[in-house]
This record gives C-alpha cells, sequence and structure tokens, in this order.
C-alpha cells in the first residue's frame, strides 16, 4: 500500500516522537475486563491478530456500559476499513468487540481469513527449476494441448508448488511437464528464476528480488537464493510499484496505513504486519485482507501472505533492537537491499 511519509525522511531525527510502538489507531493500554464479560479472539494461522472489515457508519462505544447504554462515542466506517480485534462480548443477545478504537457492534464485522501460500526455501532444491500454481484450480493433462476427458490426469489447487521438467509448444501455447505424463498450461504458474546480482550489491550482501512481471519475491544472500515465494504488487496504470534499487529504510512490527485518490477507493488498514519500507511509502508487507497472491492487486506495496511477511521481516536488515517494535536503518547499522524489476 501507498503511504507518503516524505516528512519522516526530511525529518528522520525526530521518528522516535512520530511513531510510537503503540498502533496509531489503538488505545495505549487495554481495558482489563471480568472474564465473564469477554471472550478471546483467536487469530487466523499466521497472523498476530484478528482483524475485521467494517460495514459503513460502525458506532463505537468507549466501554461496555456504554453499549447498554446505547452511547457511542463517534463512528467509523468506509470502503475498505479494517481493525485489529482484540476481544469479544455478548450483551442482550448481540455480540460486540473490543478494537482498538473501542466496543464495536459485531454484525457490521467481516473477519480476515487465513492463505495456504508459504514459501520454498531454495537452498533445499538448488537444481530444480521450481514453480508455484496461482490460479484456483488448475487441471492436468495427460498430453500438452490435449483438451478432453480422456486427458484429464488429475488437479492441482493454488499455491502448490511444481517442478517444471520439461516445455512443449502446442498451438501457439506454452506447456510445462511436472511429471510422467502430467502437464500444465504455462499460463496458470508463476516461475522462480531468481536474477543474477546486481553490480551495486556486494557479494556477501543480503537482497530482496521482486519480479513484478511474474508477481515472485526471492530473497538472495550474495549470488546464492534462499527463499521464494508469490506475491501482489501495484495494480497498474493507477498504483504501479516503483521499480529500481533500494534499501529498506525502516522496518515495523505492525503500521497503520491510509489512502486512496478517491472516496470510493479510499483504505485504513490497521495494524500492518511486518512492514519494512523501503522507498517513501512503498513497503513490503503482510495483506491479511486478501488471498490473491500470484497477481497484481495493491495500491503499490509489495503484498505478502502472512507467514511469508513474516520470513523476509525477520530475515531481512535491520534487527529491531529487543523491546523495540521498529528499527531505522542507519550508516552503522546498514540494511538489505530491494531491487523491483520488470523481469
Amino acid at each position: 500500500m501507498r503511504r507518503f511519509l516524505f516528512w519522516i525522511l526530511v525529518f528522520s531525527a525526530l521518528f522516535p516522537l512520530l511513531a510510537p510502538a503503540a498502533s496509531a489507531e489503538g488505545p495505549a493500554t487495554q481495558p482489563v475486563l471480568s472474564p465473564t464479560q469477554t471472550f478471546s479472539v483467536d487469530p487466523p494461522a499466521g497472523l498476530p491478530r484478528q482483524y475485521a472489515r467494517l460495514d459503513w457508519g460502525v458506532p463505537i462505544y468507549k466501554t461496555l456500559d456504554d453499549v447498554v447504554a446505547n452511547s457511542p462515542s463517534s463512528w467509523l466506517g468506509g470502503p475498505d476499513t479494517w481493525v485489529s480485534v482484540y476481544a469479544g462480548a455478548e450483551l442482550e443477545g448481540k455480540t460486540y468487540y473490543l478494537t482498538g478504537y473501542g466496543w464495536m457492534p459485531g454484525d457490521a464485522f467481516r473477519f480476515a481469513g487465513s492463505t495456504t501460500l508459504h514459501g520454498v526455501d531454495l537452498r533445499s532444491r538448488p537444481d530444480e527449476r521450481l514453480g508455484m500454481i496461482y490460479w484456483p484450480h488448475v487441471n492436468v493433462r495427460s498430453l500438452p494441448g490435449v483438451l478432453t476427458p480422456e486427458t484429464l490426469a488429475g488437479s492441482l489447487e493454488g499455491y502448490d508448488l511444481v517442478s517444471i521438467l520439461e516445455e512443449r509448444w502446442v498451438d501457439g501455447a506454452l506447456w510445462y511437464r511436472i511429471g510422467d505424463n502430467e502437464w500444465i498450461h504455462s499460463k496458470l504458474v508463476r516461475h522462480f528464476t531468481p536474477a543474477p546480482r546486481p553490480s551495486e550489491i556486494g557479494p556477501n550482501e543480503k537482497w530482496i528480488e521482486v519480479n513484478l512481471r511474474e508477481q515472485t519475491v526471492i530473497a538472495h544472500e550474495g549470488d546464492t537464493p534462499v527463499y521464494a515465494t508469490l506475491a501482489s504488487t501495484g495494480t497498474p496504470p493507477r498504483w504501479p510499484t516503483v521499480q529500481g534499487l533500494f534499501r529498506i529504510w525502516i522496518k515495523l512490527e505492525h503500521d497503520r496505513m491510509q489512502g486512496g485518490d478517491t472516496p470510493a477507493d479510499r483504505y485504513d488498514l490497521a495494524d500492518v504486519p511486518w512492514t519494512m519500507y523501503f522507498y517513501r511509502g512503498y513497503a513490503l508487507h503482510a495483506a491479511y485482507w486478501h488471498d490473491k497472491f500470484g497477481a497484481v492487486r495493491s495500491h503499490g506495496c509489495v503484498n505478502l501472505s502472512p507467514v511469508d511477511a513474516r520470513w523476509f521481516f525477520e530475515w531481512a536488515d535491520p534487527v529491531i533492537p529487543a523491546g523495540q517494535t521498529f528499527a531505522q536503518a542507519t550508516e552503522e547499522t546498514p540494511s538489505t537491499w530491494v531491487w523491483v524489476h520488470n523481469g
């Protein structure tokens, strides 16, 4: 997602005052509530907490007493507004949830789901040409280009990993052999094809390769590719992802993201996990609001599955000091490179 943080770059010396460890969305401390009043809310797999998308004009209550009195303090909601969810409560036959803003009625919530996407350790399969299915369901054929009931040899699901063993053109279409008498159309696969290290990057440095054409992200250590996965980058022509060679300038365990050019496409995303800004407001980060990785979708940032975002966050520099929630790159603590290209 895009956030125009030019003022942080200019006034980086003031950053500790402008970026507290707590989310900009939530209260400094959460209220202490009786266990009989509330219940816990489990997060989806891979996420640090649960999230929910709001309907328009949802009332916010500071306390449960305000809920009973029907005395909201304010309202929130929009075309793409998400909040963090910490707990729930049953009152007068209705469910309410504690968010970073306060208590809100549960019938206005659509909770975040989970994804099965996780990347692959390339060091464990160094001699294979790997790819990943990015369509929800793909038929496997016993012969390339022959689409008959007799050639149906099985199926694959989205995010299944495949090894590409052979290529064959049939009637102008490229097919891949992924096993004995098993063929799939090339358009249904994203390739993990590491590029050579740019000359500006040292042979012992870490760098992240973002391939816009393939919608893939690959972690490198010098000339060794170590991890690869699918991503969702910016949607051209309105929200393209910036191309070039950059360095991560700040890492945050979570960050609120807001933007959009018109009321219809505005977004307000609470506590986006494992965020790494590499150029102004462009970042690599987890996306809890969709499961469409492998295709363009974002407002310019590089969306990753939660599991993959956390992997890159923990692998990349700078390291976040113990007890802190962010780290900013300095001359004394250089950061990981990010190379964004179009294949």
